[in-house]
């Protein structure tokens, strides 16, 4: 019996290794991208203005969100007919490869136009990749974990996902002050950040080999493999399993718009409107996510005792009451300390909501449809709202309507806390 304990054992920790650091890198790899605009800006357009350029680094940017929807209906598919850990693979394969080719581009300087016509290609296929990785790392770590540990376990998937963020925003900001000096950031040193990346992804390749499959997919394997597309198409559009996704997607939609308001957008807000320096709000963005992934965890945690339902719904009414008395006043005081604890509470609170929703988002599914439901229910909301909401924000901002974006913040948590109520509860169920 104890030896069994051991293999048990020693097998999650490598599964819950393999797939938290493919989501570290594959982030890395995916934001190197958006921390590097300035300097991609001036190599690929630089026969438009400064402004424009930049606008036209982020379209680019932005067509990564919009392959989502795509990598979310190829890896779902895959996922539940070929398994959850050979989509790992591939989906890891197709962040790396990319990130490789980046590395030995041309610029607009050697073959014109061209250049961001294949940056664009590639970015396309990396934000192809994420779609498939994130999800399918949800599901493959509920699977294989104990069902007494299943939110903690899961939670390391959301929460290694800001680690990847926030490494890649040190790692890529170092390499721009050190070949900087060296007056090579503009030859080669910009390539160093991408070919990191090549370098860990196919390290977590190799480690991802020696992962075995979930054994709930296993288990139904033989019974998965005799399904038709046409009835898997039918299974997922059973009304039961169209009002689970709804659910989902409802949940979904606050997860991403209060992310990209704490986190991608509130350094906007820190130097437009408050006028602080880059360094300070890439120091209060850093701490914040520090805060935020090991409150994700905790999340998971709190939700194997009490339920994913009720982290859920406490921390929907907790932001909800405190966000507009918080926003107010990081509007009007500007002061330092203010807004580190504004950051510190709202990192804490959307924490144990994304703690306890991610393991929720795949128990709620069945295992013949998990990969492919939640890969469509997840991939399709964020990557609407994860593109629209920075430019949202940013334009009530700049009108003088901040009271706005807190009517907006309040409404959406609001959706999801009526949502979170009509949950059935997950945590004791058997995948």
């Amino acid at each position: 019996m104890a030896s069994f304990k051991i293999k048990s054992t020693s097998s999650i920790f490598l599964t819950v290794l393999g797939s938290g650091l493919g989501n570290v890198v594959e982030w890395y790899s995916f934001l190197a991208y958006a921390y590097l605009t300035p300097v991609l800006s001036k190599l690929f357009f630089p026969d438009v203005s400064e402004k424009k350029s930049i606008i036209y680094v982020f379209l680019i940017f932005a067509i990564g969100f919009l392959a989502r929807p795509f990598g979310a209906i190829f890896f779902g598919y895959l996922g539940d007919k070929v398994g959850r850990r050979k989509t790992l693979i591939i989906s890891q394969l197709l962040m790396a490869i990319p990130s490789l080719i980046i590395c030995f581009i041309p610029t607009h300087e050697q073959i014109g136009f061209s250049a961001a016509i294949i940056l664009s290609i590639l970015r396309f296929v990396q934000g192809f990749s994420i779609a498939g990785e994130y999800t399918t790392s949800l599901c493959y770590i509920s699977e294989m974990s104990p069902k007494k540990r299943r939110g903690l376990y899961t939670s390391t998937v959301p929460s290694s996902t800001a680690i990847g963020i926030l490494i890649s925003s040190f790692i890529t900001l170092g390499i721009i002050h050190y070949f900087e000096k060296n007056n090579t950031l503009y030859t080669y040193g910009w390539r160093v950040s991408f070919f990191i990346g090549f370098v860990l992804n196919t390290l977590v390749i190799f480690i991802r080999l020696m992962l075995k499959e979930s054994s709930v997919y296993t288990n139904q394997k033989k019974e998965l493999g005799k399904i038709s597309f046409k009835k898997f198409l039918s299974l997922l559009a059973k009304k039961e399993v169209i009002k689970l996704i709804t659910v989902v997607v409802l949940l979904v939609v606050a997860y991403a718009y209060f992310y990209q308001l704490i986190y991608i957008w509130n350094p906007t807000f820190l130097e437009s409107y408050l006028k602080k320096s880059n360094d300070f709000s890439l120091a209060v963005n850093g701490f914040s996510m520090i805060v935020f992934s090991i409150f994700i965890l905790i999340g998971g945690f709190i939700s194997d005792y009490i339920g994913r339902k009720k982290v859920i719904i406490y921390s929907s009414i907790f932001m909800i009451l405190v966000f507009g008395p918080l926003f107010y006043l990081l509007a009007n005081m500007n002061e330092v300390m203010f807004i580190y604890l504004y950051m510190f509470i709202l990192s804490i609170s959307f924490g144990l909501y994304v703690g306890a929703s991610s393991s929720l988002f795949a128990e709620i599914f069945d295992t013949k449809i998990r990969a492919t439901a939640l890969s469509l229910a997840y991939n399709i909301p964020y990557a609407i709202v994860g593109g629209l909401t920075p430019a949202l924000l940013s334009t009530v901002l700049f009108q003088g309507n901040y009271l706005f974006i807190i009517l907006i913040t309040m409404l959406i948590m609001l959706v999801a806390f009526i949502t979170s109520i009509y949950l059935k509860e997950t945590y004791k169920k058997n995948l």
